[in-house]
């Protein structure tokens, strides 16, 4: 009996294996079919990603058929990502080879390891039911910001002359755990009054580690005919990062070119307008290569010099190689004076400047040379006596001798 059991068990068997067998081998997917969709682009918005931000990815799926089709996409969730809102992932009615976008907003995992992860994007027409295409999208996970920055940045001195020497000096730190690799940092001089002090404008940095800022030094002169003023100066810092990938950034290091002002103040000329009054003609020579603004003075009072008008005057703007004049009126005492002078003005860098001086000056010489003109007159009157006296005496002596001879 057992035997006739196990022989009616096997020919069950027998008989149901074929249809088993010609189910799995008929239900196949006809290619025309799982191919009638495609993912022809993509991007992410902001990129690379940061843990823990939210960003939205843009595809854009194509029908590859001629006729419409219903497509729905989705996204599968798996860390370090999850869906945050769903824009669009649906369409009812895409035209054949007609192509439509859709969007998500993706959560990025606030623990994510950077590096690279892979987001799956699925997407199903209406034509078949659960058949999914699948597209594989490398995100990379990083911070945007650059891995390296520049901290303590300083300019020795703080201000230079034209024609000396400084440096700029800085912190390369990395905020990466890996280390960065040949990192290549230079000063873009081009535009700048500056050029490199013994031809050194670019260094190398094998490897920066994390925690351990690395101290860079670039030493420049400034050219001789610098006009003073404030300068850029880029940085430019390119490396290769922990995946390999070449990074870049800039950064702007402050130049102040400028010199200490230099001018003279001297009285120009005297005119005498009653006993002890004179109008004295002051002369503002900038002597020096910086550019002079908003200068004003005002006079005092002195045992042999009283102000009578105007006590303060403005002059303005006074270029390099440049003069101007100021005319006042004041009672003196003696012919040696002093003049006492408070001037005020800024120099191109902006800054304050306040001298107080005293401008000496001996009258009498001062009018010598305002007369020279009159002087000048009488010493060609003198001439021309002189010479008409020469020439009548000649003519007399040649008279003589004409009648000595006729005699």
């Amino acid at each position: 009996m057992k035997k006739e059991l196990v022989i009616l068990s096997s020919l069950c068997l027998l008989l149901f294996l074929p249809f088993s067998i010609a189910y799995e081998t008929n239900f196949t997917i006809p290619s025309s079919v799982k191919q009638n969709l495609a993912v022809t682009s993509y991007n992410l918005e902001p990129y690379p990603v940061e843990p823990g931000e939210v960003v939205t990815l843009y595809a854009m799926i194509k029908n590859l058929d001629n006729s419409p089709v219903g497509v729905s996409c989705k996204i599968a969730e798996q860390a370090p990502f999850s869906v945050y809102s769903v824009r669009s992932d649906s369409i009812n009615d895409l035209g054949g080879g007609q192509s439509w976008r859709m969007e998500f907003e993706i959560k990025v995992d606030p623990l994510a390891i950077e590096g690279t992860s892979n987001l799956e994007l699925q997407c199903s027409s209406s034509r078949i039911q659960d058949v999914w295409i699948t597209t594989i999208i490398p995100v990379a996970i990083r911070q945007r910001y650059a891995l390296l920055h520049l901290e303590n940045l300083t300019s020795t001195p703080d201000v230079i002359a034209p024609g000396n020497s400084g440096s700029f000096s800085f912190d390369l730190v990395n905020n990466d755990e890996s280390i960065i690799r040949d990192a290549y940092i230079s000063l873009d001089m081009q535009s700048t009054p500056i050029a490199p002090d013994k031809g050194v404008s670019v260094q190398k940095l094998s490897g920066i580690a994390k925690d351990s800022p690395q101290h860079m030094v670039f030493n420049f002169l400034v050219l001789p005919d610098a006009k003073p003023g404030v300068y850029r100066v880029p940085a430019i810092i390119n490396y290769t990062d922990s995946e390999g990938i070449k990074q870049g950034f800039s950064s702007l290091l402050t130049l102040k070119v400028s010199e200490t002002p230099q001018y003279i103040v001297l009285v120009d000329s005297a005119t005498k307008k009653s006993k002890g009054v004179y109008d004295l003609t002051l002369k503002f020579i900038n002597t020096g290569k910086s550019n002079l603004a908003l200068m004003h003075a005002t006079l005092g009072q002195s045992a042999n010099f009283a102000i009578e008008g105007p006590e303060q005057f403005y002059i303005g703007s006074l270029d390099s190689d440049d003069y101007a004049t100021q005319t006042i009126t004041a009672k003196v005492t003696g012919d040696s004076i002093s003049i006492p002078l408070t001037i005020n003005y800024r120099d191109p860098l902006n800054k304050i400047y306040e001298d107080k001086m005293q401008v000496l000056v001996t009258i009498s010489q001062v009018l010598k040379t305002q007369q020279g003109g009159s002087n000048t007159w009488l010493y060609i009157f003198i001439v021309i006596v002189v010479l008409a006296g020469y020439w009548f005496y000649k003519n007399r002596e040649n008279r003589k001798r004409r009648m000595t001879r006729i005699n």
